[in-house]
């Protein structure tokens, strides 16, 4: 057996084979060492059972405390109600009211000679996000819907709208596309999503771009 450390009164010997070997002594000096040693693995694992008691209490804290609820994503989207946007589409204009209607328009002499509606607000899509990666390429839905009557399809013209996270831009409609009869997809970037907690910035302002409603 190999002498514990802690014993310092030994006598170096060898047994026949030649091999060395330590002859701890039965001494006052062991008898100390021994009971100091073993004073010091008492308060050692007293130590690891109170670290080990006071990470169970925390992680049981941890599991009774509420989880970290976050805005939903379409609440940075607020500064845009009463804001309208337009994209131009050669022949057409589209104009975006964000949460109230889409209007397709054609214009002569500044005056709108042709105009569909392309549907009212009616309801938002949108994930919830737990993390910084999902918080970063999540989106937001808005479906227009109940637009001019489509003869092609004789069903009301309606779209949704993709809000994305567009840091360093204004805000602004990047796309629209017919995606099938009277039904259209319109791409919209605005730096108001990259405001999201989990993303450890904000963006100033971001609420620029777009005419108020009424205008």
């Amino acid at each position: 057996v190999a002498r514990p450390t802690h014993r310092t009164d030994f006598v170096r010997m060898r047994d026949k084979a030649g091999t060395l070997f330590d002859c701890v002594l039965p001494s006052a000096t062991t008898l100390e060492q021994d009971t100091t040693q073993a004073v010091k693995q008492e308060e050692a694992n007293s130590k690891k059972e109170e670290a080990a008691a006071a990470a169970k209490a925390a992680a049981a804290a941890a599991a009774l405390a509420p989880p970290t609820v976050h805005p939903s994503l379409d609440s940075f989207l607020a500064p845009l109600v009463g804001r309208c946007f337009l994209r131009n589409e050669g022949y057409w204009n589209v104009e975006v009211c964000h949460r109230k209607r889409i209007r397709q328009f054609h214009e002569e002499n500044k005056r709108s000679s042709v105009e569909y509606s392309l549907g009212d607000f009616d309801k938002i899509d949108q994930p919830t996000v737990t993390t910084a990666a999902e918080a970063e390429v999540a989106t937001v839905e808005h479906s227009y819907e109940g637009g001019t009557n489509c003869d092609e399809s004789d069903t009301a013209r309606h779209t949704v709208v993709t809000y994305k996270c567009a840091k360093g831009k204004e805000n602004h409609i990047e796309s629209i596309k017919e995606t099938s009869t009277c039904f259209y997809r319109i791409i919209f970037q605005t730096p108001l999503l990259c405001n999201h907690p989990l993303l450890g910035s904000s963006t100033v302002g971001g609420g620029s771009g777009g005419i108020n409603a009424d205008e």
